[in-house]
């Protein structure tokens, strides 16, 4: 091996380790492996950091109690007022949730997207 092809992987090496302390160990992003999903049965708690955020409009409880700062409750209270107004169009429709707050909303923007809700579908026929 050349000393030029030595000098390049040790450089490389350096740079990981300094990149892997700067910044910590990197995860995959569902949009860098678009073929790698979870297994059904896997833990919410491993979907939420795999895929990064939830969607309120179809997560299960056990998905949302997954999310920091909610628990049992909460989560099923999400679902309670959600069930209730046919889905969240946005997220500052949590606050009709008791025990949902300003600050707890803020927390939780990060780990919680909103999609639309579906709507149903019309009947088309005699």
């Amino acid at each position: 091996m050349s000393r030029a092809r030595i000098d390049l992987a040790a450089l490389f090496v350096v740079a990981l380790a300094v990149a892997h302390s700067a910044i910590g160990p990197c995860r995959p992003r569902a949009s860098l492996l678009p073929t790698a999903r979870p297994a059904v049965n896997e833990a919410p708690a491993a979907r939420l950091l795999f895929f990064g955020r939830l969607d309120v409009n179809t997560a299960s409880a056990k998905d949302l109690q997954a999310v920091p700062g909610l628990g049992a409750l909460r989560a099923a209270r999400i679902i309670e007022e959600r069930d209730r107004r046919s889905g969240f169009r946005q997220h500052t429709d949590l606050l009709a949730v008791p025990g949902i707050g300003a600050a707890t909303l803020a927390q939780l923007r990060g780990y919680l997207e909103i999609a639309p809700p579906l709507q149903k579908a019309a009947h088309i026929g005699p």
